[in-house]
């Protein structure tokens, strides 16, 4: 993801499984800081769901990181939200 959106990874990706007292929420969680800020990600054991953050300051395609989620993780169903900060 970050390569293709344009991103400089700013050292290694966190990936952690926790939550798992809790059977609906648990599952992994991963975290690669980013020049320019973070991308996140849950992805739930129990039913599949993934929940993604591209957060930067940086403007990146939207479309260049629909493209890596169809790609790699072939989901059925995308919901996306875009939000634009204003200076």
């Amino acid at each position: 993801m970050v390569k293709r959106i344009g991103m400089q990874a700013y050292g290694e990706p966190q990936l952690n499984h926790f939550a798992t007292h809790e059977p609906e929420a648990a599952g992994y969680t991963l975290t690669q800081l980013i020049e320019t800020s973070l991308i996140s990600g849950h992805f739930v054991d129990k039913n599949g769901d993934c929940y993604l953050d591209i957060f930067s300051c940086k403007q990146f395609s939207i479309q260049d990181a629909k493209n890596v989620v169809n790609e790699f993780l072939n989901p059925t169903n995308i919901n996306m939200y875009f939000l634009t900060r204003q200076a």
